[in-house]
């Protein structure tokens, strides 16, 4: 089953696949309970309404679960574009009191991978586009060796060394996390079993009105425009790059700003 999920889902994608599956339950549930052979012995007895409380509050504790799980992933996706962009400003900060020609390369490094992650970088992670989710992989290469480059046997760099290493340290260290959570494989396991929960809900909601047909049929329906709702929203927001309100990179995007100003300025603290 867990083969299946990872073949159909990108094909179909989560929430469709979420409804075919839930309406198809749904169905299968009011046919068992009314038209089936097993139809006479299930309404022999009516079940008592408190029985499907035990099933909704299963499938609501794990769906608090999932919900609590990706709250945190864009909490620490966010922390992770604040410390990047941070590191870039401290970067160019830091540049402005080297040599005027290391600086200059500096600058022209950050610029390169800055854009390159706006440009290309962060729109693969909002797509999940796996292809291209090392976009700027060369570029930050590049920015590393420049840096390095200016450490290197420049007494005048010394001084700055560890601010310099610090700032590409986090620049790399936060572009992991966000790469991480943009394209970390999704955990299957997880949304099989909230579905199943679900499809639990379902049944039990079903067996509380196998008396009643009508009653069932409108209590199916709800239910399962519950349950849809509960996994489409946490569907869309399973990335923090994505949804109502995704992680953005306008802190990255600001940073660009000091690019705009000399090196002088830089270093009289004007930003």
């Amino acid at each position: 089953m867990n083969f299946g999920l990872q073949e159909l889902v990108p094909i179909i994608g989560y929430i469709p696949l979420a409804i075919a599956l839930t309406v198809s339950f749904a169905l299968l549930t009011y046919w068992v309970l009314i038209y089936s052979p097993l139809a006479a012995w299930f309404s022999k007895e009516e079940v008592v309404p408190p029985f499907f409380s035990y099933a909704a509050i299963i499938f609501a504790l794990f769906a608090a679960m999932i919900a609590s799980d990706i709250w945190g992933r864009y909490k620490d996706a966010s922390t992770a574009a604040v410390l990047e962009a941070s590191a870039v400003r401290s970067l160019l900060i830091t540049a402005a009191y080297i040599d005027p020609a290391d600086a200059k390369a500096i600058r022209e490094s950050v610029a390169g991978y800055v854009n390159v992650v706006l440009n290309e970088e962060w729109p693969a992670m909002k797509a999940m586009d796996a292809e291209h989710k090392d976009a700027a992989s060369g570029a930050l290469i590049q920015l590393t060796s420049v840096v390095l480059g200016a450490m290197e046997n420049k007494p005048q760099a010394r001084p700055y060394e560890t601010r310099l290493q610090q700032a590409i340290d986090a620049i790399r260290s936060s572009r992991l996390t966000r790469l991480s959570y943009a394209f970390d494989p999704v955990q299957y396991g997880k949304w099989r079993a909230l579905m199943l929960f679900g499809f639990l809900t379902i049944f039990s909601v079903g067996l509380c009105h196998v008396r009643k047909p009508r009653a069932m049929k409108i209590t199916l329906g709800v239910t399962v425009v519950g349950v849809l709702i509960t996994a489409s929203v946490l569907a869309n927001h399973r990335s923090p790059y994505v949804g109502t309100d995704p992680v953005k990179p306008e802190l990255l995007k600001e940073s660009l700003h000091l690019l705009e100003l000399p090196n002088y300025q830089i270093s009289k603290g004007i930003q």
